[in-house]
């Protein structure tokens, strides 16, 4: 049985599901020990998951009231790439026992992401079809919200740049050597997220907005003989599709130009992207961010797991930078005779490190 949460509650909590479980074994996230745990029963094999609230944000049972009403949506409109939710007896998506709430779907069998640009196109696919439902919620232009924050985290890492500079350490010579391409990084950055063409997508939101996933990471993706599935929904919501696409170049591909473009063009396939909101994700993936959180952490005596794959990528990050310049200059509806392309490129010229 389980290790973890109490093997008593677990089996309540399985049979208020409809299931006997033959065998129930805990699985792990990168995060958290006994993250889910795989029920296999007479039904097949499922996922039980104690549900992951948000910090900062409302109580455990709003927010999977939340998340529910957004499965709902996907379910009625046939959404592809996500498992199939299990209700309880009662017909609930969700229950709570003690201080923990439950959800449960089927388990997806499948393997891991390859480095095969086709299923980088058919991520993008998923991405796109997601972020376009929602249409019916309410929206706010989340990524400026999104903007605000980091604007407040790039200002605290100027005022910790310098002392940490001075750090003898791996981390503090680190940022000595690159803390001014950091800061010449988030300048052009903001350069083109004031473009009229940007604020206008952004503004858009409002009127326009997307479902995202919000953890669209290596272990939350499973190819399967059906396609593509996404999984640990605990996330979902309305918000900045613009932060989930540069996100998630961020977290799968590795940097590597040729699964940029396959997922990009697979998500274009579905939602194709105008000159504003190529620039909005242009402008979004130059921001440092990695770097600025691993600067506080550090310029507080603490280590952050984000900065080791921060310098070992750096390079690689820089030229991936430099690709998608030339992506969001490419030709959209609204570039003409090259205009814009030009325009673009005088802006965020190829070497962002002499800003």
């Amino acid at each position: 049985m389980a290790d973890g949460l109490n093997e008593a509650l677990l089996k309540t909590v399985i049979r208020r599901f409809g299931l006997s479980a033959r065998e129930v074994t805990p699985h792990s996230s990168f995060y958290r020990p006994n993250a889910a745990y795989r029920v296999t029963s007479g039904q097949g094999d499922w996922v039980l998951k104690p549900f992951r609230r948000t910090p900062g944000r409302s109580d455990a049972e709003h927010q999977i009231r939340a998340v529910v009403a957004c499965i709902r949506t996907l379910e009625k409109s046939k959404y592809p790439h996500m498992p199939l939710w299990r209700t309880t007896t009662s017909g609930r998506y969700w229950l709570s026992s003690g201080d923990t709430v439950f959800y449960m779907t089927e388990w997806v069998k499948g393997r891991i992401l390859s480095r095969k640009p086709a299923e980088f196109e058919e991520l993008g696919n998923a991405l796109a079809r997601l972020h376009g439902l929602g249409r019916s919620m309410s929206g706010h232009r989340y990524t400026r919200r999104h903007k605000h924050l980091l604007r407040a985290k790039e200002r605290r890492f100027r005022t910790q740049l310098s002392k940490l500079s001075k750090q003898n350490s791996p981390g503090g010579q680190w940022f000595a050597a690159h803390g001014s391409e950091c800061n010449a990084l988030a300048h052009e950055a903001w350069s083109l997220l004031r473009r009229p063409e940007a604020s206008l997508a952004m503004d858009q939101e409002r009127e326009e907005p997307s479902l995202i996933h919000g953890d669209v990471t290596i272990p939350n993706i499973i190819v399967t003989a059906a396609g593509i599935k996404l999984i640990d929904w605990d996330t979902l919501r309305v918000g900045s599709r613009y932060m989930e696409l540069v996100k998630a170049l961020s977290n799968v591909t590795g940097f590597n130009p040729e699964l940029m473009a396959a997922l990009l063009r697979g998500y274009e396939e579905i939602r194709p992207l105008n000159l504003g909101e190529r620039l909005t994700i242009a402008g979004l993936f130059r921001l440092p961010r990695e770097a600025w959180y691993s600067a506080e952490a550090l310029a507080n005596g603490r280590k952050h797991s984000a900065f080791e794959p921060l310098r070992q990528t750096w390079p690689d990050r820089l030229e991936a930078v430099r690709w998608l310049d030339e992506w969001a200059a490419g030709p959209t509806e609204q570039v003409q005779d090259g205009h814009e392309s030009a325009a673009l490129r005088k802006e965020t010229p190829n070497e962002p490190m002499k800003g």
